[in-house]
């Protein structure tokens, strides 16, 4: 225990008076945040995707449904069920639900014209947002509704505003922040900073002392969990202060989740530190590892907007389940015992991210 408190204690305080290091693991982070929050922070440009669900299901409506899929107004999307369809309602992935009633459509025979009404939901906050699309419904709607009875249009459209929590955009972009800093700091710091000190032989010097491998990997994964834990905290005051960021889960939760993220990360950043023989062979296979990832993960972009083939590829990736937790536990108060499947990936890599680490390390 002595040897791994004492390795701890050494890289930490060279930590902190390497002013490269410092910069890479808590300002650069930072200046992302301040970055993208700014980008994201305030009201985006509309696109209104909406989601018909057709309870009437007669001809008159599902020719209303197929019209509106085929105005290029509208962004329709596929009704994914109501479960689904509540929850991207509230990540704000689609913009209003539109249910057409039963009985929409149906002759109304005192004015032989259709009748019935539909239903506009949204979340409460998104009202004026939403109120843009329903003015284009009401339009459609009073076009039909001219034919018959001007004065008392048997045709409506009713709001239906929901009280759900919602998310900004910011909210996605800050949990994706996260992740990334446990991948900066694991993959980035560890290969690079690990790799030269393997080639000025700081590293095989300490086969001089009672240390053994996994002392080296305990301690200096400890330090990295430090770091991490430290870093993230000062993102949270950030985001908290400047941008007014409401977290909706437990702090336990994250923090632990914190923790695994960065022991994944740390693997992966340690597997090729233990294989590299300098900066020079760690810095570009650390790009290499590290870029899809960054893009492709979810960590600035949301994967839904990808195409499908490559949400399916994006899945496999070591930082999705570490960033889909971030998102699960920040913007919808999941807990760990909630975030199984995530879990069993992060471990699954973890896994295999050591024991290539033990398998490729070289002293020297």
């Amino acid at each position: 225990m002595k040897p791994i408190l004492a390795l701890y204690k050494a890289l930490t305080l060279r930590f902190f008076r390497d002013k490269t290091a410092l910069f890479f693991t808590v300002v650069m982070p930072v200046l992302f945040l301040l970055v993208f929050g700014g980008i994201f922070g305030g009201e985006g440009n509309f696109n209104p995707r909406v989601i018909f669900v057709d309870e009437a299901d007669n001809e008159f409506s599902r020719q209303f449904v197929q019209q509106a899929t085929d105005d290029p107004v509208f962004d329709v999307r596929e009704d994914p069920g109501e479960t689904i369809r509540a929850e991207q309602l509230s990540r704000a992935e689609v913009d209003l639900v539109v249910v057409l009633e039963p009985g929409f459509g149906d002759i109304d025979v005192s004015r032989q014209a259709p009748a019935g009404t539909m239903r506009a939901q949204y979340p409460e906050s998104q009202a004026d947002s939403a109120r843009t699309v329903i003015a284009v419904l009401n339009s459609v709607v009073d076009g039909i509704n001219q034919q018959s009875a001007p004065y008392d249009p048997p045709l409506k459209v009713a709001e239906d505003p929901q009280s759900i929590a919602e998310f900004s955009n910011f909210d996605y972009t800050f949990a994706g922040l996260v992740a990334f800093s446990l991948l900066s700091l694991g993959v980035f710091g560890m290969a690079n900073g690990f790799a030269s000190d393997k080639k000025s032989g700081a590293i095989d010097r300490l086969r001089s002392a009672p240390i053994r491998a996994y002392h080296l990997v305990i301690a200096t994964g400890l330090n990295y969990v430090s770091l991490a834990l430290f870093s993230v905290a000062v993102m949270m005051v950030v985001a908290v202060t400047v941008f007014d960021f409401n977290m909706q889960g437990d702090w336990l939760s994250f923090v632990l989740m914190v923790v695994l993220g960065t022991i994944c990360m740390f693997g992966l950043g340690f597997a090729v530190a233990g294989w590299a023989k300098d900066e020079k062979q760690a810095a570009p296979l650390s790009n290499v590892v590290a870029f899809p990832m960054m893009f492709l993960s979810g960590v600035f972009f949301p994967t839904f907007l990808m195409p499908e083939w490559l949400q399916s590829v994006s899945k496999w990736l070591p930082l999705s389940p570490i960033a889909e937790s971030m998102r699960l536990i920040l913007m919808e108060g999941k807990t760990l015992l909630g975030l199984g499947p995530e879990i069993l990936a992060i471990g699954a890599w973890t896994v295999f991210f050591y024991a290539l680490a033990f398998k490729l390390f070289r002293w020297r």
